[in-house]
């Protein structure tokens, strides 16, 4: 099945998402290397979509997290400018269940991450825990941050003059869980230098 297909059929799911999200994972792994070239903008539409029920950005969530489990070194150039800003507003969806998967998605991406690829994707990070954000998807950026500085330490470390500024503003932010999202997360990069 081709991998358009593939993904047409991930994004009408519900009962089969974990399966129609692995075939897909495995599809692009053993593919065309341009294999998540396509796959990334039918994902992309299933994560924006508008619907009032959140299966379509579920699965959209779920293939992602296939991409990165079992293809994470042929799909990340196509993951870091688009999928990674769509992930943190996830985060901030209406569904708990949307906000939990991206979550998870999250917390994945951070671990198969390319370290080389850390500069890349701050800039994303930033805007994520940025003041015009709202809190989920702050607290979503910070951990995602935090979380890098186990993967990437010594490429995260260079960027220190860049993260240190940034991150201290969330920690003076109103809401509790923000704030404490941010103090973990610059216990964690200070850590670094």
């Amino acid at each position: 099945m081709a991998i358009a297909d593939l993904v047409t059929a991930l994004a009408d799911a519900t009962d089969s998402r974990a399966d129609a999200a692995a075939a897909l994972g495995d599809a692009v792994a053993s593919g065309p290397a341009m294999g998540p070239a396509e796959a990334i903008p039918g994902l992309l539409a299933a994560m924006n979509d508008k619907d009032k029920s959140s299966d379509k950005r579920l699965s959209g969530v779920a293939g992602v997290k296939a991409l990165l489990e079992k293809a994470a070194v042929r799909s990340q150039p196509f993951l870091h400018t688009e999928v990674l800003p769509l992930l943190l507003t996830l985060c901030s969806d209406k569904s708990k269940d949307v906000q939990a998967a991206a979550a998870d998605c999250l917390e994945t991406y951070s671990k198969v991450i390319n370290p080389y690829s850390v500069r890349v994707l701050l800039p994303h990070i930033y805007k994520g825990f940025g003041i015009k954000e709202k809190w989920t998807t702050r607290v979503a950026a910070l951990n995602f941050l935090a979380q890098l500085t186990e993967t990437a330490p010594s490429e995260l470390s260079v960027c220190l003059p860049d993260i240190v500024p940034l991150i201290s503003e969330p920690m003076t932010d109103s809401k509790k869980e923000t704030k404490q999202a941010g103090h973990d997360a610059f216990c964690k990069v200070a850590r670094l230098s």
